[in-house]
């Protein structure tokens, strides 16, 4: 049986070394590497090619799904476990759409990680149990939110896709030159 290939990316020492240590007893699993920079993220994924990226939802100041969709540009095959403490709809839907394959709540048992990361690898979706819910409920919202978005100009849904992507707003002021 082959390994699944991980590279985790935490900035929190702490953290990163329980990452490190929980995944890297898995039978089945194979710490890749680890990077506490975007910098750092994207060099060793280039050099490893994970199978499986675990990334956390804000990594040396930079979002964590902005970093997910620049990596799932130029590898659209990894799969991305986002690890995170955000809850809330919006949150939830703008990662899934990302392309996320995984969303794991910090605050969750361990166990939820790994089937996460094992999910990943096969291809398939695993989202947290304690967000399903939400999820669920969002894709009923999303009509809704679909229509009063068609109401905003250009600008306006722009504006809004950049901020549910995780940008922040002096980033998305630079990215729409004001």
């Amino acid at each position: 049986m082959s390994k699944t290939r991980v590279v985790i990316i935490e900035d929190v020492s702490l953290w990163l070394k329980g990452l490190i240590a929980y995944l890297g007893k898995q039978p089945d699993v194979e710490i890749a590497g680890d990077a506490t920079t975007v910098a750092a993220a994207k060099a060793i994924i280039a050099a490893q090619r994970p199978d499986v990226a675990v990334i956390d939802m804000a990594v040396d100041r930079l979002s964590g799904p902005v970093l997910a969709q620049e990596l799932l540009r130029d590898y659209p095959e990894l799969g991305i476990v986002m690890l995170t403490a955000c809850d809330d709809e919006q949150c939830i839907d703008a990662m899934l759409e990302i392309g996320m394959r995984g969303l794991v709540l910090k605050r969750s048992e361990s166990h939820e990680l790994l089937i996460a990361v094992r999910a990943a690898a096969r291809g398939e979706r695993y989202v947290d149990p304690s967000l399903r819910s939400r999820a669920a409920h969002g894709s009923e919202s999303r009509q809704a939110a679909q229509e009063l978005l068609q109401t905003l100009s250009g600008p306006e849904q722009e504006l809004c896709r950049l901020l549910a992507m995780g940008h922040t707003n002096a980033e998305v002021s630079t990215m729409m030159n004001v």
